[in-house]
């Protein structure tokens, strides 16, 4: 049973391309378990191991220690959920969310979740909406970005004119901005859900109602 469980994490790992510390912060099992089970030193892991495991892939423990198909399923990864004055110390040094939100979205590990606060971007985003970034998608063809300008952190719409980045609300009565040399594009858009929930309620993996189309 061990070793076939070795084996199949390992295909796991490569199929969704994402490596053993990735798994264990997902699933909330130590690095060194993991290891220790795919090299064989773990020959009966604990059902309370094996079980986040499984689910964090979308298998049933049975399909995942034994030689059945691994039918194809979403792979689950938790974000956490910061406010913008910690988005900066998320992307030096991740820290420990209060807040996560649950998505079947491959990401990068520096992805990351805010609650919109900011009216500037209604009616397309409403207020409490949850807005899903990933530095990996941040570039000057992405639509929507989170920007550093000066101290502040901004979510806009970006556009181009010669040599010159422009952030522009939804909402006509903010201006648009002219990004300075040393203003920086922090995180594309990758995705938006509605929520409904205050900030200050949800607890734990908050559940999206319905997931905005991105224009």
């Amino acid at each position: 049973m061990h070793q076939q469980l070795a084996k199949n994490i390992r295909k796991l790992l490569k199929k969704n391309n994402i490596s053993t510390s990735f798994l264990a912060r997902q699933t909330g099992i130590g690095q060194p378990v993991i290891h220790r089970i795919m090299s064989g030193e773990t020959r009966n892991p604990k059902i309370s191991t094996l079980l986040p495991i499984a689910q964090f892939f979308g298998l049933q423990i049975e399909q995942l220690i034994s030689n059945q198909p691994l039918v194809s399923m979403p792979v689950m990864n938790t974000l956490p959920i910061v406010t913008l004055d910690q988005v900066n110390n998320h992307l030096t040094h991740p820290i420990e969310p209060n807040h996560t939100l649950t998505i079947d979205l491959h990401l990068s590990e520096r992805a990351f979740c805010i609650i919109n606060q900011d009216s500037a971007m209604c009616p397309l985003f409403p207020l409490q909406s949850a807005l899903i970034f990933d530095p990996d998608f941040v570039d000057e063809n992405c639509e929507f970005t989170l920007a550093r300008v000066g101290k502040d952190h901004l979510f806009r719409k970006l556009s181009q004119s010669p040599n010159m980045n422009i952030l522009s609300a939804l909402d006509k009565r903010f201006p648009d901005i002219h990004m300075e040399p040393h203003d920086q594009l922090i995180a594309g858009l990758v995705q938006a859900r509605l929520t409904y929930l205050s900030f200050d309620r949800i607890k734990g993996r908050s559940q999206h109602i319905e997931s905005l189309p991105m224009p």
